[in-house]
């Protein structure tokens, strides 16, 4: 399956957040609530995140930083890279 497909067909998860303007500059709401559900939702599929969550949250504020933006949302995605086996029935309790 292709990249492209992955993406549009769901074989991955991703975590939307918003950044709001503040008097201290931009700031990322939740950060760490966002980031501790892209990593649970990324080990229900058994997806391994090869990144430690203080590289996701500099790289995550970088982007907005460099972009320039007041405010905006942020929606951090992870796709699968082979094909995976996973069926939501397997994960379903009794």
């Amino acid at each position: 399956m292709s990249p492209r497909m992955r993406l549009h067909y769901g074989s991955g998860v991703f975590e939307g957040m918003r950044c709001y303007q503040t008097v201290s500059g931009s700031a990322v709401f939740r950060l760490d609530a966002h980031l501790d559900r892209l990593y649970n939702s990324a080990s229900v599929y058994g997806m391994e995140i090869p990144y430690q969550r203080i590289e996701l949250a500099e790289a995550i504020c970088e982007v907005v930083e460099r972009n320039e933006f007041s405010s905006c949302y942020v929606r951090s995605a992870l796709l699968l890279r082979q094909q995976h086996s996973w069926s939501p029935s397997s994960q379903m309790p009794g």
